[in-house]
């Protein structure tokens, strides 16, 4: 089983994946951590104060890593960009763009990297993006939910007892 966990900035991908792999006994793959670590990208954007996913390279390391651990939950806000064959299932966590803010600011994270994360979680672009490159996407609201409370969600899913999270998030309605 190979599960994507991802979402926007914030949104507690890493904690939630954490928590549901140490329940569900599988390894925890934090690419964010990894493409920093193992020097998966191809430049720094200063603007954004973030590393730049060299997606080829990304992909390279998840196969090689995937051979070696073949129950593994993968979360990152990129990880949804890595193709078919390396995803079983897609699990994209929401929150509310409001709520949003106020965790990044609690990050001290600069206004224009909170304003454009806001941004992105209001349309969905990840959501999207997951639904454009993956087959089986489920959508997850983690606004005023606890890490745990995420994780509990992530693992019904994987469960198979997920079904009303195939419902996706618009927060423009």
């Amino acid at each position: 089983m190979r599960i994507v966990l991802t979402g926007t900035p914030g949104t507690g991908k890493t904690s939630a994946a954490k928590a549901a792999a140490k329940s569900l006994g599988m390894v925890h793959l934090d690419l964010s951590k990894a493409i920093k670590e193992r020097q998966l990208y191809s430049g720094y954007d200063k603007k954004r104060d973030s590393y730049i996913a060299d997606m080829k390279k990304v992909t390279e390391y998840v196969a090689s890593f995937e051979r070696k651990n073949k129950n593994l939950i993968i979360d990152g806000h990129v990880a949804h960009l890595l193709p078919d064959k390396l995803v079983d299932t897609v699990i994209v966590l929401r929150c509310e763009p409001e709520a949003l803010k106020k965790r990044l600011e609690k990050r001290r994270w600069n206004r224009t990297k909170v304003e454009e994360n806001a941004e992105a979680e209001l349309i969905g672009i990840i959501a999207y993006e997951a639904r454009e490159n993956h087959k089986s996407v489920f959508e997850i609201d983690t606004t005023g939910m606890s890490m745990r409370k995420a994780a509990q969600e992530t693992e019904r899913v994987l469960k198979g007892e997920g079904g009303k999270y195939k419902k996706q998030i618009d927060w423009i309605k």
